[in-house]
């Protein structure tokens, strides 16, 4: 899903909503509630990001990439022989 981003910026990106959301699981405060709310946040969160993966479309650019590269070797060695 991000082959043209390089690696390191989808890990920063990754790491820093991470790091966001655990700050607010840590300083929310909600008086009454205790920590259930962060119980059913979670479920909630795993059962939404599951759904969600289910509508994305996969797409393998970075081995269309290599066909078109490997086939276009090919094409220049058989040329030059």
């Amino acid at each position: 899903m991000s082959y043209p981003a390089a690696e390191g910026i989808t890990v920063g990106v990754t790491s820093f909503s991470n790091q966001l959301l655990f700050s607010i699981f840590l300083f929310a405060p909600l008086g009454n509630l205790g920590t259930k709310w962060m119980i059913w946040a979670t479920a909630f969160t795993c059962a939404a990001s599951t759904v969600s993966l289910l509508f994305v479309k996969e797409s393998y650019n970075r081995t269309s990439v290599d066909k078109i590269s490997r086939s276009s070797n090919r094409t220049s060695n058989s040329v030059d022989a």
